[in-house]
This record gives structure tokens, sequence and C-alpha cells, in this order.
């Protein structure tokens, strides 16, 4: 670049985050743009009048490769570099451009979205970073997750628990495949502080020399270990880690998958702040069961929660020294035993043998005084015994489906 194109940055900066967030810059910000630079814009507003934005992605790309320019000013900090005379964000459209937007589109169809911010909790050991790999692995190389087709495209998975078990995990999960060669992911494995603006340019700035492609998912797990120790239990420093995520996401128009920890009272859902759940638009929960976990849609913003689906663990031997082994989740059967909370203990008991309306099996559960468990947590329990198909509802009463379960057994064991 000259002189004069480099005095140019706050124009060339503003129109390229236009571009790739999908909208044509301000003719102010192009207009003093000449030479190669011009030919740069002028390339990348044809390919999105000709295409939309993944052409738009597609030719920043190709462009990039010899104009080492192109991806710092694309991955510099907007608010910050080019302040002087900031661009206007904020625009009100008619009717007609909300009724011709495409449809939602999915990663994994019902399951995982293609944009937002979705979460998946569960307590510690239940199968949720399994699970998580093993999405990042099959949306990156275009594998199916059993059974369920996928939208491929590159993944970003920052592993901020370590990296002792990646490698295992991922040769397990190729293996199991008979997958060779690059999935697709690409792995980070440290922790970073989302909410820090230097942390957040640096990994907006990674994505761009890293990636041959934007990134269609970035998972981060987990969420305790990449927001610097902020209280969890604070919804204004999780709202700061959200909005560090949602700056991602919009960024790069992609699913930003949080791995999160479930609280205390499992009744009550993810670990922490109200604010963790009111900012998601998908929240997946893995409960454990006896062979593996339940996956459950807790939250599915505008759209049908999915069925549970039961997985199991299964032992994968991948190379030829003793130690050389990991696993990977493969279906289950639909009798696995999900391990209930206190709460949904003390409710399928005050079902046992019985056929009860809602309020009777409210009032049933918590008893005469109140004092067994709180009106709350019953209702809680009760969506959850349904959730995990426990029970049935037959017209207006509640009843016990039938379970595999031997009576000599506690079915309510945490063991």
């Amino acid at each position: 670049m000259s002189t004069h194109e480099r005095n140019l940055d706050p124009q060339i900066a503003r129109a390229l985050h236009e571009l790739l967030d999908g909208r044509e810059p301000a003719e102010a910000d192009i207009q003093p743009l000449t030479g190669d630079v011009r030919a740069c814009i002028d390339a990348l507003i044809d390919a999105l009048h000709t295409d939309g934005l993944t052409a738009v992605k597609k030719a920043f790309i190709a462009l990039s490769i010899d104009r080492p320019w192109l991806s710092r000013l694309a991955s510099s900090d907007i608010d910050t570099e080019i302040s002087q005379k900031p661009t206007r964000r904020i625009r009100f459209l008619p009717d007609s451009e909300f009724e011709n937007r495409p449809p939602r589109q999915w990663l994994i169809p019902a399951i995982l979205p293609k944009s937002g911010i979705a979460m998946v909790f569960g307590p510690p050991g239940c199968g949720k970073s399994f699970l998580t790999m093993a999405w990042a692995l099959c949306i990156a190389s275009g594998t199916s997750w059993l059974g369920h087709p996928v939208t491929q495209g590159p993944v970003a998975y920052i592993a901020g628990e370590g990296s002792f078990g990646l490698g295992p995990r991922i040769k397990a999960w190729k293996a199991h495949h008979r997958f060779t060669g690059e999935s697709g992911v690409r792995w980070f494995d440290e922790t970073i502080m989302l909410q820090d603006a230097s942390n957040l340019n640096e990994l907006i700035t990674a994505f761009a020399q890293d990636f041959p492609e934007p990134p269609v998912m970035i998972v981060i797990d987990t969420l305790s270990r990449c927001s610097g120790g902020a209280d969890e239990n604070s919804n204004t420093e999780m709202a700061k880690v959200i909005a560090s995520a949602d700056i991602l996401q919009q960024h790069y128009h992609c699913a930003v998958l949080i791995v999160h920890h479930a609280g205390k009272d499992k009744d009550r859902g993810p670990r922490g702040a109200s604010s963790l759940i009111g900012n998601t638009e998908t929240i997946i929960e893995v409960a454990p069961t006896d062979e593996g976990c339940r996956v459950i849609c807790y939250k599915q913003k505008d759209a049908p929660k999915f069925d549970p689906i039961s997985l199991k663990l299964q032992p994968v031997h991948y190379g030829s020294d003793e130690d050389d082994h990991s696993a990977v989740l493969v279906i289950g059967t639909e009798s696995a035993r999900v391990v209930m909370s206190k709460s949904e203990a003390v409710m399928y008991a005050a079902l046992q043998g019985k056929q009860l309306s809602y309020s009777e099996w409210v009032q049933a559960g918590i008893g005469e005084d109140g004092k067994v468990i709180s009106k709350p947590s019953a209702q809680r329990a009760i969506r959850k015994l349904i959730e995990s198909g426990r029970v049935q509802r037959v017209g207006k009463l509640y009843s016990h489906l039938p379970t595999s379960t031997s009576e000599d057994e506690d079915p309510f064991s945490d063991e």
C-alpha cells in the first residue's frame, strides 16, 4: 500500500467490515479509494451482488493471499482504530426485508443452528466434551452425526481445560469413523479471557490468519476457563462474556457453542447467572446415565425442541499399544436409566402406582406442609421427568411409563 492508501485505513477498514457483514459500504467510504485498494473493494462488492455473503468471504480469502494488509484491516478493532468517523450501524428496515429472509438454517438439523449462541451444559464427567468434540469433528469433516446430516465447514475449538485428552479422543473418533487426514477442526489448547478486548482482537486475528475460510462454528470449552475467573453468578460479568461471543457470532455469521457446567441444583439448569439462559438461543443439557448420557433440549428459540437422545460411551482401541484407547458416543438404548436429582426422585416416587393430575402430582410431592421440597422445585422436576421419558400423560393424568429397572435396583441412586 502507498502512503496515501495507508492514510485511508479508516475508510478501508469500515468498507471491509461492512462487506464481511453482508452489507454494501457507504459511498463516502469508498469514493476516496484508488488503485489496488479500490479494485479489491469493487471485487468484493461485485461478489456481494452476485452471490451474497458466501461469495464475499471466498473472494476476500482469495484476495488476501498476496495482500496481508486486507486481513490486518479486516481484523482491526473498528471501535478504536476508526473512531474518528464512526459508521452508522443502526439501520431500520421495512417488513419485506424480514419476510423475504430465508428460514433458519442448521449445522445439525433441529439440533444445532447455523447461526447464534448455543450452550451445552452438564455435571463433570457426563460426556459433554465427548459430545461437542464429536459435533466439531463431524461438521468440519462433513461426516453425519449418528445419522443426522451436517452442514460442512471449518470449526475452531478452544479447549481451555487442557490438551492431554484431545489427541486420544481425536484418534478414537477417526478410528471409529475410519477417517484419515485432517478433519478441518483447528484447535487451541490454552485459556483465554473472552471479555478482554485485546484477547478478543487477537482471537479474530488468529481466525483470519489460521483459517483458509472463516469458521462456521466456534467452540468455547469451557465458559469457566475462558472467562478469566469472572463471577458466574453476576449478570453484569456474564453479560460481558456473552457480548464477546456475540461479536464473534455476528462477525463470522456462525454458531458459537459454549460448554458449561450444571449448577448444584440439577433442576435449575446451567450454573450461574440467569443472563446465560436469557442471552443464548439454544441450550442443550447432557444428563449422565448408566451407559453414557442423555442429550436433552433445554431451550430452542423460535424452533421446536428436539426429542431426547440416549447415547452410550463405546470404548475404542485406536493403536497397537495397550494405552492407545479412548471412547466415542454412539446411539444408546431408550431404557438407559437417567440419574435423577433429589427433587426428581421425590416427584417420581409420589407418582408410584398412581394416575394424578398436574396439581395433584405437585401437591403429592411437596407434602401437606410443603417441607419436603418447594413448589418450584416440584414443577421443575416434573418437567425433567417428562423430558426424560420416565412418565407419560394420558388426557389430563400423569403416570409412570413401564421401565426395565428391576425391583431390587434403586432407580434414584447417584452412584
